[in-house]
């Protein structure tokens, strides 16, 4: 069984201005995950990492 590879793609920065503009309206993750199509997961992980100090994740001005 051949599987097609996955495509990742980083989250836009306009993408991070709306999921924290979504954030702040208190949408759930998964609303914002439908909004932006793409994964709950991903939102899930990014809201995450922001919340521990991560630089590299869900910065407005990167």
């Amino acid at each position: 069984m051949q599987t097609t590879p996955r495509q990742y793609q980083q989250l836009h920065p306009e993408d991070r201005v709306t999921m924290a503009s979504l954030l702040q309206q208190n949408y759930s993750l998964r609303d914002i995950a439908t909004v932006l199509n793409r994964s709950p997961s991903t939102i899930s992980r990014r809201t995450w990492c922001a919340c521990l100090g991560r630089r590299d994740v869900f910065r407005l001005d990167a």
